[in-house]
């Protein structure tokens, strides 16, 4: 299938406006990937209205629970790329520790979410209890993901993703080879990222698990021409691989070869479906109303509550979510302020 990408259906001649809001392109520009997920999460018992409801929540009923939970383990990260706003340090670092963990295993348990993303604005497996966590939170959801950047240097951590039967692990890797890899993923190595990809591809094999390796090719505009290429390359090592536009973040300055969100550039608002699907836990238990509104407002963003004073069923449908998704689905701008210049999911 010939690559269809969000901002190649723009009429404009800057062909750096990116508009990651337009859901059939969205779709489309990665359609061979998102089949294979899509279908390898039906078959781990996803409903597939959650599915629906990630790309199209504006046809569905508000879910009671929420699709989707992502927890940040933690926000410390090991490299410094220059696009991320976690080399900034605009936010206190930390590590989850145990009490917080504890009442987000209780909280996942009850509700039973669909989906669980060990994600975050820093790399979950330096968290000196990942193997532990991650071993617990696969008994509480039906399909885990894993975000990371690949760049760990604990041979174990390829095992304890085995051992926990992850269903999904998602590296995130810069284009244009060691060159382009290393020029944007600051104090990381090509040939550490490559090496665990291929470690845990065989670690998969051995193991007989059915865990996923996706490979997201962080892409800037000037290197459209090389996706192929890489894609060509990594499939040697994954099951599926798929292009990720780097996108200039609000609230940063930094513009140097990125995609810049119509939304951002124009001052308007996204079709967003991230208040239908999506709830976060921070390290520290905070959880917020959406993690985008970090970017928006800087840190910490729109807190809704901490779990460990409110449960995570309780906050995913209290009045404010409630409210902002309506406001999303009728597309009441005056009652999503927040939302102004943000690119949108």
């Amino acid at each position: 299938m010939k690559l269809f990408s969000p901002f190649s259906i723009l009429k404009s001649n800057n062909t750096k406006l990116f508009d990651n809001s337009t859901r059939v392109a969205r779709i489309l520009y990665r359609f061979n990937s998102y089949r294979k997920l899509f279908f390898h999460a039906l078959e781990k018992g996803v409903h597939a209205s959650d599915l629906v409801r990630s790309q199209f929540p504006f046809l569905l009923k508000d879910a009671i629970h929420p699709p989707i939970v992502s927890l940040e383990l933690t926000n410390h990260c090991n490299l410094k790329c220059p696009y991320c706003t976690s080399p900034l340090g605009q936010v206190p670092r930390g590590m989850m520790d145990n009490d917080v963990f504890t009442k987000v295993i209780s909280d996942l348990s009850e509700i039973r979410t669909n989906r669980i993303q060990i994600v975050g604005n820093g790399e979950s497996t330096l968290h000196p209890q990942f193997g532990k966590y991650i071993s617990q939170l696969a008994k509480t959801g039906k399909y885990i993901s894993l975000v990371t950047n690949g760049q760990w240097t604990r041979d174990s951590v390829s095992d304890e993703i085995c051992n926990a039967s992850i269903d999904l692990v998602d590296f995130s890797i810069d284009a244009g080879g060691k060159e382009g890899y290393e020029k944007s993923r600051i104090n990381g190595r090509y040939e550490t990222v490559l090496s665990n990809v291929i470690s845990l591809k065989e670690k998969i094999k051995q193991k007989k698990v059915r865990t996923i390796i996706n490979i997201r090719v962080m892409t800037r505009p000037s290197q459209m021409p090389l996706f192929e290429k890489e894609k060509l390359f990594w499939k040697k090592y994954a099951d599926r691989v798929m292009p990720q536009y780097v996108t200039k973040i609000n609230n940063t300055t930094y513009e140097e070869d990125v995609f810049i969100p119509i939304q951002n550039k124009n001052k308007t608002y996204p079709k967003c479906s991230m208040p239908f699907k999506h709830i976060e836990v921070k390290w520290n238990g905070d959880i917020l109303m959406c993690y985008y509104t970090v970017y928006q407002l800087r840190y910490p963003g729109l807190k809704m509550g901490n779990v460990l004073e409110q449960s995570i069923l309780k906050l995913w449908n209290c009045q404010i979510m409630r409210e902002y998704r309506e406001a999303h689905r009728n597309c009441v701008e005056n009652k999503m302020p927040v939302c102004l210049g943000c690119p949108g999911t």
